[in-house]
């Protein structure tokens, strides 16, 4: 975590369940600031201990270098300490590598301030930017991008549309106007529409592509739509009303681009969707918080267009139009690929990271998705979705699950929620066994299945689909003022699954028997089963 201190803050620190803490502060130019708040930096900053990319990215923007120091705090009891100059304080909940294989309950940093400066509602940069600027609502720029930049698009105040276009360099030199095409995009992805959310690639009308996302942390845009036009206004009854299409035209006059009345662009930040009965397009308030941003990659020299939308008539930018920073990072800039992950809509973001067996599924396939907060593989092309389904049903196959959500249920009353909000007899599970559960709602209705597992006779694991079961296990300890503490493992607990498909061994004796089980001819893959001996 972060926080931006000024002269004279005061800062507490405070561990439960052992943690401990590595702390980090740097003045404006990147440099040690530990020495003003009376802590010496002794050791190196353990990189391959925490996910660093933040840190990482911060300390390229402000001149430093990852040669840093800092120093381990064992938190077993509250530390204070005060600010003698304006500093940056980095402090990270380390944890060991046996630690983040075991598992287990790994505690929590805690961290208040007082006097805080307010916090800036623009995010802190993802390395070494090359220019950056602001465009004041209701108008647009122009700007050129190197092959290798990256663009990052940023919603200052939230829920702000921002329209965007880029043309091919050499196309404009040879006064030619190769532009992002939404049909060539819709053609090639197979859809009539595409649905909310960015697509990997934006291409050209000879299917070239001219960006690569490479993060995006709100995930609701409209990626064909127009920009909107003053006829769009005019026909609402606002003559004269600023939009989008207009001032795309007057920033991009310099490169020689001709005046259109409407313009195709990619709708950043606008919520739309296709109502599935009536097929019309729908649109309500942008999803997009302050700070949210979308960062793409130029895979060529390209003229770039950004607006800030100027809409107040409807609800795509909550009534109230606001501005749309931009920062342009040098080639080369250290920024991973990844998309924001929120558990609801009003719950902080994580960025998507690598799992920990990533570098071994890397060597296997290329095809990789988000899921939840990890990227995961998609399919295997040595194998083929063929082959994989039918692994699955008659072989043996090993899962990256990392994805799963792990809570560890502690205290007197945990048997007793678990009894509540499950529909097995949890008196009835063994310390050191788990099984298979399914979590229902008062009215029966399935919130989410998982395996529970009984670490000890008030502490239980429980693994799962999403995070809903800590909400509704939270709701039912509130309600029943039960003595119970429901802990997320975040990321702490990775794991793989060796699944062995049943049926494989039943078609095998049934074939050196010549007696097939039961659940053989329908094909379905059994947990247990009883086969002629």
């Amino acid at each position: 975590m972060k926080v931006e201190l000024e002269k004279d803050d005061l800062v507490s620190l405070e561990g439960t369940g052992g943690a401990s803490g590595f702390l980090m502060a740097f003045d404006a130019r990147g440099r040690d600031a530990l020495g003003a708040v009376g802590i010496e930096a002794r050791a190196e900053v353990p990189w391959g201990g925490f996910n660093h990319q933040q840190l990482r990215g911060w300390v390229a923007a402000h001149g430093g270098t990852e040669s840093l120091k800092g120093v381990r705090v064992p938190l077993p009891e509250l530390v204070a300490f005060k600010a003698a100059q304006a500093m940056t304080l980095w402090v990270v909940h380390t944890i060991s590598q046996s630690e983040a294989i075991e598992g287990g309950y790994l505690g929590e940093v805690i961290l208040s301030a007082t006097g805080t400066a307010p916090r800036a509602l623009l995010p802190d940069p993802l390395g070494e930017v090359r220019q950056e600027f602001t465009i004041p609502r209701g108008t647009a720029r122009a700007y050129e991008v190197a092959k290798g930049e990256i663009i990052q698009i940023i919603d200052v105040d939230g829920q702000q549309c921002s329209d965007f276009t880029a043309f091919r360099k050499d196309g404009l030199d040879a006064r030619e106007e190769w532009i992002i095409d939404s049909t060539a995009k819709r053609s090639m992805i197979r859809h009539a529409y595409p649905g909310p959310g960015l697509l990997d690639k934006f291409c050209d009308r000879e299917m070239r592509p001219l960006l690569r996302v490479v993060q995006d942390t709100c995930g609701r845009h409209d990626t064909f739509g127009l920009a909107c036009t003053a006829r769009g206004y005019e026909e609402s009854g606002f003559p004269g009303h600023r939009n989008c299409s207009d001032n795309i035209s007057y920033a991009m006059a310099p490169f020689g681009v001709e005046k259109r009345a409407a313009w195709p662009a990619i709708n950043f930040f606008w919520n739309t969707w296709i109502d599935p009965h009536s097929h019309a397009l729908l649109t309500e308030e942008s999803h997009s918080r302050p700070g949210d941003y979308v960062a793409m990659e130029a895979m060529e020299d390209l003229a770039c267009v950004s607006t800030a939308c100027p809409d107040d008539l409807d609800p795509i930018n909550g009534w109230n139009p606001t501005d749309v920073h931009v920062r342009i990072y040098r080639t080369g800039a250290p920024i991973r690929r990844a998309v924001a992950y929120r558990v609801k809509e009003d719950a902080p973001m994580t960025i998507s990271h690598e799992s920990a067996f990533h570098p071994r599924t890397a060597d296997l396939t290329h095809a990789f998705a988000p899921a939840r907060d990890l990227w995961l593989p998609t399919h295997f092309p040595a194998t083929g979705t063929a082959g994989e389904y039918w692994a699955c049903r008659e072989k043996v196959t090993l899962k990256d699950m990392s994805s799963l959500r792990k809570y560890d249920i502690v205290g007197p009353d945990a048997e007793r929620l678990l009894q509540r909000a499950l529909s097995r007899d949890i008196s009835r599970l063994a310390e050191w066994r788990g099984g298979y559960a399914i979590m229902c709602d008062e009215t029966g209705a399935v919130i989410d299945d998982g395996t529970l597992f009984r670490m000890g006779g008030d502490l239980f694991r429980w693994c799962c689909g999403t995070e809903e079961s800590v909400r509704h296990l939270a709701s039912l300890a509130d309600a029943e003022n039960l003595n119970v503490r429901v802990h997320d493992m975040n990321s702490a607990l990775v794991n793989l699954a060796l699944q062995e498909a049943e049926v494989s061994r039943c078609a095998q004796r049934a074939h050196l028997h010549a007696a097939p089980c039961a659940d053989f001819g329908t094909g379905k893959v059994v947990r247990r089963h009883d086969c002629a001996p």
